[in-house]
Formats: C-alpha cells, sequence, structure tokens
C-alpha cells in the first residue's frame, strides 16, 4: 500500500509542476492496471448485453483505492492543458491520453458512487473544451456524440450503461414531465460545441453539415425549457456557429450540393428569428449575397439564383409580419443585389428581374409601395445601359450590322419604356408627387429612403451613359421624334431629384449631401437638359429643375463646381453642333451656378462656424471668380451676334452677384475677363458706329442696384486698368474712357479724408493722361499734378516717415510735372537756375535720397521700375537737350536705385551702357564725366579696379565697339541683332549703337568710303525707330541763293510739325509704360530722337568731306528743321 501511495504521490507531483510528461501515459495505465480487465469487458459487445461478469465487490474495492487519485488527476490535467503559454504538443498528447484513461475509469465506478448520473459527463464536457482548446476539433467532435449518446440512455433510464437501440436521432427526447436544468445545460452546451466543431472543421462531406442541421432542429424542445439567462447564452453561440458555417457553405459552394446550402441558410435564418440577436439577421443576408456576387464567374448561374431566391424569399416573409424595419431591411437587401445584379451576365440580371416582379406580386394590397418598388428594380435591370449594350451588340451580330449603343437600343425599346411610365405613374399617384398640397402621405413617408434608392438605381447609370454618349446624341441627324420615346426617362430624372429632396428635408439633412449623392444629382438633372434639348420634350423644365438646383442651398460650393463643369461641356458641344440657341441655355444656366459658387463660398468664409476654412481660402475664391468671369465671357462670346440689351443685361447680373460677394469679402478681385469683354465690345462698336455718349461698365451696373463705395472702387478701378492696357484697340476711345472713369472717382468715390492717397494716384494718372491730348491740355495736366502733389505734401508733412507709396507717388508727381513743363514751353529758360523745372527735379532728388524712401518687398518692384523710369526720361530729356551737367543727381539717384536692388555695378554700366546713357549727345567720349564722378563716389573702391572694368567688358560684349573688339566682330554682333533676334526696337537699337561707333572708328582710320555704308545702316535703323516715337509733317520750300554772283534756287524739306506720336503717349512715355524690349533695353522718344540726329550728324559729315556737299547739305537741313520744334540748343 505504501508503493502505491508513494506512486499516486509522483504521479501527482510529475502533472502538477513538470513539463515533460514523456511516458505519462504509461505511467498511469500501469498505477491504474486494475481497471485494465474491467475495461476490456465494456468494449465487448458480450459485455453490452450482459453485465453479470463484472464483480460489484472488485469495482466497489477499486472506488476505494483509487477514487482520490482520479478526481486529483481529472483536476490537475485540465488546468495543465489550458495553461498560457502552452505546454509542448508532444506533452499535451501524452496528457489527453491520461486524461481519457481517467475518465473511462471514473465511468467504470460512477455506479457505485452517489451523485447524478451524468457527472461524468460534466467531467467528458471538460475533457471536450481542452480538446477544442488545443484546436483537436475532429476529436473532440467524436467525442461529442459519445456524450450525447450517454445521454440518450440517461434520459431512457439506462444510466449503468445499458444500450438500447436508439431512434434516428442525435439529440435525446426531452421529458417534458420532469425538467432537470443541469441536465439540459449540458445537452445544449454539447450540441453547440458540435456545431462549433463543424465551422471549425469546414469538412467537405455533405454529410456532416445535414447533421448540424439536424441537432439545431432536434434541440429547439431543449432550448424552450431552458431558463432565459442560459437560453440567451447558448442560443448566441449556435447562431454564430451556424453563421460562420453558412458562410463556409456559400464560399465554396462548387463543393456542396445547393440543398444543403439552402436548407442550411433558411436553418441559420429560422434560428436568427428565435434568437436576441435578430437584428444580425439582415447582414447575414448581405454578407450572403456579396460572397455570391463575389464568385459569380465560377459559380452556376442557376445556383446563384436559387440561394438568392432563398434568402430574398424569407426576408420577405419577414416584410409580411408589417414592421416598418424588416421592411425596409429588405428593400435595401434587395438594393444590394440588383446594384451587384447590374454588372454580371445578361441571364443573372433577366432571373433577378423576372424574380422581383413575380415576388412583387405576392404583396398584397396593404404593402402596394413594394410591390411597385420591386418591379421599378426589375424594369432598372433591364433597362441597365450595360445590358442594353450587351443587347444592343446581339441585335447587331444577328442582323449583320454596326453596334448599337445602350441608348439606341433602349430608345427602340418600346414596351419597356412604356412600362416604365406606367410604373412611374403608378409611384407618382401613390406617394402624392407634384400634388397641390406638396406632402406625402403620412404612412408613406417611411419609403422616402426606399423609393429614392430605386429611383437613384434606375437614373443613375442611365445619366451616366447620357453624360458619356452626349458627343453622340448632339451628332445624330435624326429629328426629335425620333429620341420622343425616352420622355419617360427624363420623368424618372424629374422623380428622382424631388424625391431626393424630400427625402434630404425629412431627415433634415439640408446641408449634409455626400460627395457622391451631389454628383449624381448634377449628373441627372443635366442629363434630363441633354435629352430635352435632344427631343424638345420638357426643355422648360428640365431647365427649371437646374435653376432650382443652383438656387438651392443644399450642395457646397466646391461640389456646385461638377455642375458648372457639366453644363460648360455640353454648351461647348451644342455650340461645335451649331445648336447656338440651346449652348446659349446651357452656358446661361453654368454662368448661374459658377456665380452661385463664388456667393456661397464667400459666405463659407465669413461663417465663423465653419469647421473647414480651407475650402473657402483667399486663393480658391479668386480662382472661382476667374472661372465665373471666363464663363460669363463665353456666354458673350456666342451672343456676340445678338442684340446689346440682351448682352448688356448678362453683364448686369454678372456684376450684382460679384457685388454681393464682394461686399462679403473685401480681398475679392474683380472680374477682370468680364470688363475686358466689355471694352473689347465698346472699342469695336466705337468704330463701327459713331457713339456720342460711351456707356461706363460701372453705370451699367449702378442701373439696378445700389453698389457699395467700396465695390464701385474696385470696379471703376479695374475699368481704367483695362483701358490702358487695350489702348491699341481704339486709342481716342480708351483715353476718352480712362477721363471719364478718372472724374467718376475723383468726383465720387475718392472724396473723403482716408482716400488723399488714392486721390492723389488718380489725378497723377489724369495729369499723364490728359498729357496725351498734345499741348492743348497740358494746362490743365499741370493743374493735375500740382494738386496731388498738394495733397501729398500734406500727407508727408504730417508724417515724415509715412508709407512708401506716399514717398513714390511724390517722386512721380514731381518728375511728370517737371516734365510737362518743360513741354509747354521747350525753348525757355526751364532749364536754368531756379526754374520750376529745376526744383520739380530736385524734389524728386532729395525724396529719392531720404533714408525714409524705402519700399517694402510686394511693393518694391513696381515702384523700384517706375522710378528708375522716369529718371531715365530725365536724363535722356537733360542730355538730348544738353543740361545734363546742370543736374548731377539724377545720376545719383539711378545708382542708388540700383543699389537698392543689389544689382551688381558691373550690370548697371551695361544697362546703362547699351541705353546710351553715360554719355552726352555728340560727345566723343564713351562716358560722360559727371556720371564717373558719381559712380566714384558711390564705388570708389571699383573705379580704380582693372579687374571690374575688365568683368564690365565682358558684359557689355559685343555692345561696346569703342574698346578692344575688332572691326569684324563688331559687323558680325551688328549683323546678328538685325538677323537672329526678333525684328524689334530693341534690335534696332543695339545693332545702330554697333554701326554708328563702328563708323567712327573707320572714320578715324581714313576708311571713309566704308565708314559712310556703316553710317547710313545706323541712320537708316534709327530712322524706324524715330518714325515709331514722333510723327511730324514737311513740306518743300525753296530758298535762293548766290553763289559766286551766281543767282540760284534750291529746294528742301522743312518740318512744319513734330511731336510724339499719339499711341506713344497713350502708352505712357512718363514713365509708367515706355517702351522696353529685347534684353531689356528701355527706350524713350528723347533717348531715340538724340540718337537719330547724331546719325544724321554723322553721315552728312562723311559725305562732305568725301565731296557730297549738296547730299549733305540736304541732309542736314532736314535734321536742324527738328531743332526749332524740340528746343534742342546743343544740335
Amino acid at each position: 500500500m505504501d508503493s502505491v501511495t508513494t506512486t499516486e504521490a509522483v504521479l501527482l507531483s510529475k502533472l502538477q509542476s513538470s513539463n515533460e510528461f514523456t511516458d505519462l501515459h504509461h505511467k498511469f495505465t500501469e498505477h491504474l492496471d486494475p481497471f485494465t480487465i474491467h475495461l476490456k469487458r465494456t468494449t465487448t459487445k458480450k459485455s453490452l448485453k450482459s453485465k453479470s461478469t463484472d464483480n460489484p465487490r472488485a469495482i466497489r474495492n477499486l472506488a476505494k483505492q483509487f477514487l482520490p487519485f482520479l478526481h486529483k488527476s481529472l483536476s490537475l490535467i485540465p488546468k495543465r492543458l489550458s495553461e498560457s503559454p502552452k505546454i509542448a504538443h508532444h506533452s499535451a498528447l501524452e496528457l489527453f491520453d491520461a486524461y481519457r484513461l481517467c475518465l473511462n475509469c471514473l465511468e467504470l465506478i460512477a455506479p457505485e458512487l452517489a451523485g447524478k448520473p451524468y457527472s461524468v459527463q460534466v467531467q467528458r464536457l471538460r475533457y471536450i473544451h481542452s480538446m477544442e482548446h488545443w484546436e483537436l476539433y475532429k476529436e473532440a467532435e467524436t467525442e461529442s456524440f459519445l456524450v450525447l449518446e450517454s445521454f440518450q440512455r440517461i434520459v431512457k433510464g439506462d444510466s449503468k450503461g445499458k444500450l438500447r437501440k436508439p431512434k434516428a436521432r442525435l439529440v435525446p427526447e426531452m421529458n417534458e414531465e420532469s425538467v432537470d436544468q443541469e441536465f439540459t445545460v449540458l445537452v445544449l452546451e454539447t450540441v453547440v460545441t458540435l456545431v462549433k466543431c463543424a465551422s471549425k472543421n469546414q469538412s467537405k462531406e455533405d454529410a456532416d453539415y445535414w447533421r448540424v442541421i439536424a441537432l439545431a432542429k432536434e434541440s429547439q424542445p431543449w432550448f424552450k425549457v431552458l431558463e432565459a439567462k442560459d437560453r440567451e447564452k447558448f442560443h448566441r453561440l449556435l447562431v454564430l456557429y451556424l453563421h460562420r458555417i453558412a458562410m463556409f457553405l456559400v464560399g465554396e459552394l462548387t463543393f456542396f450540393e445547393v440543398n444543403l446550402v439552402v436548407k442550411f441558410c433558411l436553418t441559420t435564418f429560422e434560428e436568427y428569428k428565435q434568437s436576441s440577436t435578430q437584428d444580425e439577421m439582415y447582414k447575414f443576408a448581405g454578407r450572403i449575397c456579396s460572397s455570391l456576387f463575389s464568385q459569380q464567374n465560377d459559380l452556376c448561374i442557376y445556383d446563384v439564383i436559387d440561394i438568392l431566391k432563398c434568402v430574398l424569399n424569407f426576408m420577405a416573409t419577414e416584410c409580411k409580419v408589417g414592421m416598418e424595419k424588416a421592411i425596409l431591411e429588405f428593400l435595401g437587401l434587395v438594393h444590394y443585389c440588383v446594384n451587384k445584379c447590374r454588372a454580371t451576365t445578361l441571364n443573372i440580371c433577366d432571373a433577378v428581374a423576372n424574380y422581383l416582379n413575380e415576388l412583387g406580386g405576392h404583396f398584397c394590397e396593404a404593402f402596394s409601395s413594394i410591390n411597385l418598388i420591386l418591379r421599378l428594380y426589375a424594369t432598372g435591370l433591364l433597362m441597365s445601359p450595360f445590358n442594353c449594350q450587351l443587347r444592343g451588340e446581339k441585335v447587331a451580330n444577328s442582323c449583320n450590322i454596326k453596334d448599337i449603343s445602350a441608348l439606341q437600343f433602349l430608345r427602340n425599346n418600346e414596351d419597356m419604356l412604356r412600362q416604365l411610365g406606367a410604373l412611374l405613374d403608378l409611384l407618382k399617384g401613390h406617394f402624392n408627387i407634384g400634388s397641390k398640397e406638396n406632402s406625402f402621405l403620412h404612412e408613406r413617408v417611411s419609403y422616402l429612403s426606399s423609393y429614392c434608392n430605386v429611383l437613384k438605381f434606375l437614373c443613375q447609370p442611365i445619366a451616366e451613359c447620357i453624360h458619356a454618349e452626349r458627343k453622340q446624341i448632339f451628332a445624330e441627324t435624326e429629328g426629335a421624334s425620333y429620341w420622343i420615346n425616352l420622355g419617360s426617362i427624363q420623368d424618372a430624372f424629374q422623380q428622382f431629384y424631388y424625391i431626393f429632396l424630400h427625402y434630404q428635408s425629412e431627415n433634415e439633412r439640408k446641408t449634409d449631401t455626400s460627395d457622391d449623392d451631389s454628383k449624381l444629382i448634377f449628373a441627372v438633372v443635366v442629363a434630363a437638359l441633354v435629352l430635352s434639348f435632344k427631343t424638345g420634350y420638357n426643355t422648360k423644365e428640365s431647365v427649371t429643375l437646374v435653376k432650382h438646383v443652383i438656387s438651392i442651398n443644399l450642395f457646397p460650393a466646391k461640389r456646385l463646381k461638377y455642375l458648372c463643369v457639366s453644363l460648360h461641356n455640353v454648351a461647348v458641344i451644342l455650340n461645335r453642333n451649331k445648336q447656338l440657341k440651346e449652348a446659349v441655355k446651357a452656358l446661361t444656366l453654368c454662368c448661374k451656378a459658377s456665380w452661385k459658387c463664388v456667393v456661397n463660398l464667400c459666405k463659407t468664409r465669413m461663417d465663423k462656424s465653419n469647421k473647414f476654412p480651407d475650402d473657402a481660402t483667399e486663393d480658391t475664391i479668386a480662382d472661382f471668380v476667374k472661372e465665373a468671369s471666363a464663363e460669363t465671357t463665353f456666354l458673350l462670346d456666342l451672343l456676340n451676334q445678338g442684340s446689346n440689351c440682351k448682352m448688356n443685361k448678362i453683364i448686369r447680373k454678372c456684376l450684382e452677384s460679384w457685388s454681393v460677394a464682394e461686399n462679403l469679402v473685401e480681398t475679392l478681385p474683380a472680374p477682370v475677363s468680364v470688363v475686358k469683354y466689355w471694352i473689347k465690345r465698346e472699342c469695336k462698336l466705337s468704330k463701327d458706329v459713331e457713339v456720342e455718349d460711351d456707356a461706363m461698365l460701372y453705370s451699367l451696373a449702378s442701373s439696378s442696384m445700389e453698389m457699395p463705395k467700396r465695390t464701385l472702387e474696385k470696379l471703376l478701378e479695374q475699368e481704367l486698368l483695362v483701358y490702358k492696357e487695350m489702348s491699341s484697340l481704339n486709342p481716342r476711345l480708351c483715353h476718352k474712357m480712362r477721363l471719364k472713369i478718372m472724374d467718376v472717382l475723383l468726383e465720387e468715390v475718392y472724396v473723403t479724408k482716408d482716400k488723399c492717397l488714392e486721390k492723389s494716384r488718380i489725378l497723377i494718372e489724369k495729369g499723364r493722361e490728359l498729357r496725351a491730348d498734345g499741348i492743348a491740355q497740358l494746362n490743365e495736366s499741370l493743374q493735375c499734378l500740382s494738386d496731388a502733389i498738394s495733397t501729398l505734401k500734406a500727407i508727408y508733412g504730417k508724417n515724415k516717415s509715412c508709407s512708401s507709396r506716399v514717398h513714390h507717388l511724390l517722386v512721380c508727381a514731381f518728375i511728370v510735372r517737371a516734365l510737362c513743363t518743360q513741354e509747354a514751353e521747350p525753348n525757355s529758360e526751364f532749364f536754368l537756375h531756379k526754374s520750376n523745372f529745376l526744383q520739380d527735379i530736385q524734389a524728386a532728388v532729395e525724396l529719392c535720397s531720404s533714408p525714409n524712401h524705402c519700399h517694402s518687398d510686394e511693393q518694391h518692384s513696381m515702384m523700384w521700375e517706375e522710378v528708375l523710369n522716369l529718371f531715365y526720361i530725365t536724363i535722356d530729356l537733360l542730355s538730348v537737350k544738353g543740361y545734363l551737367d546742370n543736374y548731377p543727381g539724377v545720376y545719383d539717384v539711378v545708382i542708388q536705385l540700383f543699389n537698392q536692388k543689389k544689382i551688381p555695378p558691373e550690370k548697371m554700366l551695361a544697362e546703362l551702357w547699351k541705353n546710351r546713357r553715360l554719355s552726352h549727345a555728340l560727345c566723343a567720349s564713351p562716358i560722360n564725366e559727371l556720371f564717373i564722378r558719381t559712380f566714384s563716389k558711390h564705388h570708389g573702391q571699383f573705379y580704380k579696379s582693372e579687374d571690374f572694368w575688365r568683368t564690365c567688358m565682358v558684359e557689355l560684349k559685343p555692345l561696346v565697339a569703342g574698346f578692344d573688339h575688332a572691326n569684324d566682330e563688331i559687323k558680325q554682333a551688328a549683323s546678328d541683332f538685325i538677323s537672329n533676334v526678333p525684328h524689334c526696337s530693341g534690335s534696332m537699337f543695339l545693332s545702330s549703337h554697333l554701326y554708328y561707333d563702328l563708323s567712327e572708328r573707320l572714320i578715324l582710320n581714313g576708311k571713309l568710303i566704308e565708314a559712310l555704308s556703316y553710317a547710313k545702316e545706323a541712320h537708316k535703323l534709327r530712322s524706324k525707330l524715330l518714325h515709331e516715337k514722333f510723327q511730324y509733317s514737311a513740306e518743300n520750300q525753296t530758298e535762293i541763293f548766290d553763289e559766286n554772283g551766281e543767282i540760284m534756287e534750291k529746294s528742301y524739306y522743312s518740318i512744319q510739325k513734330f511731336q510724339i506720336r499719339y499711341f506713344v503717349t497713350i502708352k505712357g512715355w512718363l514713365g509708367d509704360g515706355i517702351s522696353c524690349d529685347y534684353e531689356g533695353c528701355i527706350l524713350t522718344p528723347w533717348n531715340v530722337l538724340s540718337c537719330y540726329l547724331e546719325s544724321v550728324l554723322q553721315v552728312g559729315i562723311v559725305q562732305e568731306i568725301l565731296g557730297d556737299g549738296s547730299e549733305a547739305e540736304m541732309l542736314l537741313r532736314w535734321g536742324k528743321s527738328r531743332l526749332p520744334v524740340s528746343g534742342l540748343a546743343t544740335f
């Protein structure tokens, strides 16, 4: 006995603490060897029929001896098997063998023990769960069935082990007279375990799943008597495992009979109905359908249809109970299925469509909504463009004709379209659409989402098809009657839009449409418009539909852009097909939508509660304004041959919308393209017809609305700018309109103290513009400039460190007034001491030299360029007049301006050299002393550096003929300028320099004939430039000479009128728009005139040296005749 106790202690200790269980089963077998003979007897058939061979006393002795050991072992083994991390697999197998042996021994002695007859089965279920834990599902399944067999014996009263011939069932029949809750739990726990094992095993044998169906069916009575808490627990698990098996069967449908799969799905549905998780039944149905469609290409069509019918029939049955939720779930499932079917084969679509028509007929009058919706889904399947395309191809192949498009097939299928029309009429009446009450019947409101879904299913693919085929639709030559059959499609589009709006309002989602919904609505209304344009049917209604989409605040601005793009594309196609009337309608709607986008974006930006500020940035809004303006301009182009009244109305509406938006967002840009179109049209009209009173754009807008001053200011400023940019179209009109606009700005807008700066700017602009009228308006021009200077000086006097704009405008005003002053009397003493000219130039120089004269980065470039150009004009004027040395400060300012821009000195020298601003007129020195002194003051360290001047030569090459270049190099350079670069003023100007300097060089070398040829080339080029800048008139005059007593009469041409051309003044020769081209060559009338006169002298002198005195005299007289007119004392 001591040895037995020791063995048990060793075995139990090993179970408790060891991780190595090799030979454990063998050691248990040896220790429990007394059970062996009894266990062998129970396995024979003979022993099953009679128990007489078993000695009860021997069994009782075994129980007394081994029961404590068995209990401790059965307690320790499952604990070890459930440990985490798991023990080694081979050790687990040893434990399972020992576990099974202990259970068999316990079952042998159980009849001699007190307790319930199923106490051993409790231990066996624990054993089964351990096998589940180790994923030994097949073994667990086998053991579970044995447990069910033992339960059968217990129910029949044979707890001691007698086996009676069982009935053909797996789960024992329940005795309703005596219900043992604990035993019921064990039975259902075993059933659920078997179903779980089946879900895990994933056998490919049909019989295994028929057995699961039987288990589910036979266990139902046991669930009914179970207490609620336990029933909920086990039934939820049963449904879960049935769900998994059903999904496996559907997913592996090719391996199973379809009858099995259908039966299993129905069994699962029935269990869902009785479960607390019955809401999941609809998801289960959806997953079945999803699995089917995911493998449709590999399955038999009839199998797919059978299972779909099974699912939908069951769900339809649930609808007839009348629960609203069940109905909506069912219709949602139908919606999912038909959407999936639409992209499958024709056979599936036709079969499902026929089935839906049949299914709809099963619903009684109380469910007429479901009936109509199902039939409309069926029609939608048959009318799917994809399926119509396939049918069209079949017809084309059978008839050996060209492919028939989806729309063509649909258009020709009158029966289908008639059926659709009838259904839509029924639904329209059923849902009370279009009635005067404009409301749905209360009991049918719940169907709104389903009705919206079915119309979406019908309309979306057809709308997309129309969008894709819109070019072909409008290109077809058939008349409207050929397309009139599609009227029912237009009705469907309109019903969908109407239902969609009501569905949104019922759900209080007026501003929460998704991106996909927005695109769909836009596609539908545009498709309706396209069909209306083609058929002539319901055109007014379709246009109203689009207008309504634009007017309601249901769609965010960025999404409304999709509608703009679609309408624009339709308009383009219609225009190409010469359907101007329809194109105008489409584009009018596009403009309306575009400006609605702009206004809505501005409102969004001003809305502080906006959660998405990035959607309405200034850049985004500016882009939308640009696009809306472009659409308006496109519309005006289409109406170019129409009445001015209609075009003015469109422009007025555009400006009204822009004004509303600008009143919300101050930084909103002006509608530039619309302004440009207006001005182009005005320029053309004034050329074609004599117009006495030209209209301003602002007056057109203000005639229908009161425009805020800020908006008015922005519009007028833009109009003013565009008239300047487009002055070449009609210089006189543009000049006249600019003066009118400036008068409005000065008299109506810039009238308050806070607008003094803007007023001064416009006064300077007006002064410049008046100068363009010629000498007659110089006094008024000078008055405007003087008023501007007075205002700016007042601002400057109050605050010396005021904005750089004040400095800039003052500098411009002083210089422009100085230039106008000298032009009023070109031959006066204005260039001399204490003259107004000198004072203005000096004032400008002092301002530019002031430490306060600087610009912010964003302003610097434009201001810098304008001031530099003004000083260029001043230098050129002083140089040609011969007074440059009297004004040393101008070079100071120019060098300072280059220094501000951090331009290297060598580049500055190259810039001034190529524009002829480093030397006096008629001076042999290439650089005048005044500039040398000024340059050395600012850049003394460079002035004496040989390397610096060498670098300058590199920058100037090949423009410097007077230094170290060979004659051939200069000739080639001049030739290249003329032949290789685009023909422009800059190229001629630079080439003429080279020819002029080369001629001077040849004269010094005594090569007079060659020098004359290059002098004439320079003179020819400079003559062209002079003609571009000046206009003049000449008349033939005769002069009598007495030469050596001989009276001679000579004729010559004399200049009578010589002034700057009108278009040069319009472009702004006073600094804000002078000629600048080819490598930044900046030309003014004065440096062109100076160079021309130099060439006249050069040619005349060479001709005289060569003995051609008469030619020289004629040329020099011609040049001299310009001098009195221009006041050029130097020449």
